[in-house]
């Protein structure tokens, strides 16, 4: 999915324990997360070959947090602008956007958050590189790509910046009870579509149609992925009631699609695509996932299995022209 940043994602969520909290950093620091960082210090993990490079950049934001626990504000930022901005300054800047240090100060708040400890509930390096590894083994298709694992604005919990850099943001992924695994696991899949798409050629890439579309092929891919243990409402991420609702109404809601495939305002795309947007206010949010999803569908029944690999190799407008689609 594409933000403002021109951000791809999925489930964009904005927290206010992210975005609303003015940083404070008790005496102790951070020492259980401070330990479990040094107990596996790597700041830079690579699998296949140098095809899945990680940058657990989220580690080098522990320990300035922690070693600055009992000094100056300025010295955090400080140290947070060494080890953390400055290294990955291309990817701050694309993600985040300017004013790094002016966040820090204001926005991050690392030791309050209830989202703190999400890097060391699971394995994100080996999640990824078993996904791009996977996506291989089915598309023949190699997914590389750099991946940034960072303590965020909270504007992603998963996607990619316009340049092909992919990104976990800690601070949008849940916490407590709503920190699934599997979900994650599910999450992870349909990136790694979209990493793969990057062979496509997409001379509109922003656009209404090129959002349903690769929204879409990267949900169908994920319930490929997932061997069609899935249910269609969970590859989308609906409740079962919201796919009924979908289903029942699709021609209605692609009558409005249809007359906006070529739009390009946020405004419009964000409809689509975010989970706080509505197209229809009685449906469900992400209706350009539902409907690329039953574009790929019906690609997929019209030219075969063997056809897969087309969704990850044609344009947009080629897919949905090839479908044959119309509810």
């Amino acid at each position: 999915m594409r933000y403002q940043r021109r951000i791809f994602m999925v489930g964009a969520v904005l927290l206010g324990w992210a975005c609303g909290r003015s940083p404070h950093v008790p005496p102790e620091g951070l020492p259980e997360l401070f330990e479990a960082v040094e107990a596996k210090p790597a700041l830079y993990e690579t699998a296949m070959d140098g095809c899945v490079q990680v940058h657990n950049v989220w580690k080098a934001q522990v320990r300035a947090v922690h070693l600055t626990a009992r000094g100056a504000v300025a010295d955090r930022v400080e140290m947070l602008r060494d080890s953390v901005y400055t290294p990955y300054s291309d990817f701050w800047d694309g993600y985040l956007g300017p004013g790094f240090d002016g966040w820090v100060r204001r926005r991050f708040d690392l030791a309050g958050h209830p989202a703190r400890t999400n890097p060391t509930r699971t394995d994100f390096f080996r999640m990824i590189a078993d996904a791009t590894a996977r996506s291989e083994e089915i598309t023949g298709l190699r997914g590389c790509a750099e991946w940034y694992l960072v303590y965020g604005p909270g504007y992603a919990n998963m996607g990619g910046l316009s340049d092909g850099r992919m990104l976990v943001d800690f601070f949008a992924l849940g916490y407590g009870d709503d920190f699934d695994t599997e979900d994650m696991r599910r999450v992870v899949s349909h990136e790694v579509a979209h990493v793969l798409r990057g062979y496509a050629s997409e001379p509109d890439a922003w656009t209404v149609l090129n959002v349903i579309v690769t929204e879409g092929m990267a949900d169908y891919f994920k319930r490929v992925y997932w061997r069609y243990e899935l249910s269609d409402a969970e590859v989308l991420g609906y409740s079962q009631s919201e796919w009924d609702w979908a289903v029942a109404h699709e021609s209605e809601l692609w009558r409005i699609a249809r007359e906006q495939l070529e739009e390009t305002s946020s405004a419009i795309i964000d409809q689509y695509q975010r989970s706080d947007r509505r197209l229809h206010p009685e449906g469900p949010p992400r209706v350009g996932y539902f409907l690329g999803y039953r574009i790929s569908e019906a690609y997929m029944a019209r030219h075969g299995p063997d056809a897969l690999i087309d969704l990850f190799r044609l344009s947009a407008r080629k897919i949905l022209d090839d479908s044959g689609y119309s509810p």
